[in-house]
């Protein structure tokens, strides 16, 4: 796996692309939960507020934006912060409500 070949080189796992994206949000977003957990082994930060992308979202956000429940299980596992807001004034439950994702809001809420 060339992810894994990568990180185990010393590839940073919180580097940022031209759109404030961290490898886990990328991972996040496109529903690649073995990637998101491998990062994540990796040392890949879940919860610090600098870790959002230009619209101030978090990988959390993300996963939950589109329902992803193995990748939200293993973000909030990692302890990702429920509470960030994005630029927008949403929160990751905000982003599941927006679509009516209930089961994803009753997975962050146990979190809660």
């Amino acid at each position: 796996d060339l992810a894994k070949l990568l990180l185990s080189r010393g590839a940073n796992p919180n580097i940022h692309n031209f759109k404030g994206e961290t490898p886990i949000m990328v991972a996040a977003r496109l529903m690649h939960f073995n990637i998101v957990k491998l990062l994540l082994d990796y040392g890949a930060n879940v919860y610090l507020r600098n870790l959002q992308n230009f619209k101030g979202q978090t990988a959390l956000m993300l996963a939950s934006d589109r329902g992803f429940y193995n990748t939200i299980q293993v973000l909030l596992q990692y302890h990702a912060n429920l509470n960030i807001k994005d630029n927008k004034g949403n929160t990751a439950i905000m982003f599941a409500a927006k679509h009516g994702r209930n089961k994803t809001i009753q997975i962050l809420l146990k979190y809660k």
